[in-house]
């Protein structure tokens, strides 16, 4: 079976991929670059290095073309960061009368008596 696999370089996605290929399935990935330090691959594993996050569907959809399977083992990475939040979107938790209200409203199971 042909595999496509997102993260194939991380530590759960190249043990993936050592196990599928064992078994006697084709495994490609992409992955960010460059290779994380003292990363062991499979040498059977077809490798392409890009950030899925800036492709399109259409370049994705590419990538699964004459696969049966999918893997996703694309974990947090120090080499990508996301945007900050925006203001408007962080809540903050307001204490009255020894009990925390959220958006104005009680949270009565949090009551300090």
């Amino acid at each position: 079976m042909k595999v496509f696999m997102i993260g194939g370089t991380g530590l759960l996605g190249s043990e993936a991929a050592r196990e599928l290929i064992a078994r006697g399935h084709e495994v490609s990935s992409l992955a960010l670059p460059p290779l994380p330090a003292g990363a062991v691959l499979p040498p059977e594993m077809k490798l392409e290095f890009g950030n899925y996050l800036e492709m399109s569907d259409e370049e994705l959809k590419g990538h699964l073309n004459g696969c049966e399977g999918f893997v996703f083992a694309a974990g947090v990475d120090e080499r990508v960061e996301g945007p900050a939040p925006h203001l408007r979107h962080v809540q903050e938790i307001q204490h009255r009368d020894g009990c925390p209200t959220f958006q104005g409203k009680h949270i009565e199971s949090e009551c300090q008596s």
